[in-house]
């Protein structure tokens, strides 16, 4: 069963969010969710360049008021 984990990267600018994200994937299963929060205007386009780079699928990127919100499974 694949686990759904969060990651509040809010408050945190360029590269910190990735480096975050990075560490915590590291330590989930492949085909586990994370779901990460961020209000770094470079967030979407860092993670999006990011998982085309190391291989995870990007499901979203998604708006929640001020947050952008990304949801990764783990490949």
């Amino acid at each position: 069963m694949s686990e759904i984990m969060e990651l509040d990267a809010r408050g945190l600018i360029c590269p910190m969010p990735i480096i975050k994200l990075s560490k915590v994937i590291k330590e989930m299963q492949a085909g586990d969710t994370l779901e990460v929060w961020a209000d770094d205007p470079a967030f979407e386009s860092d993670v999006t360049i990011w998982c085309e780079k190391v291989g995870h699928q990007l499901i979203e990127v998604s708006k929640v008021e001020k947050d952008l919100v990304a949801r990764i499974v783990k490949k």
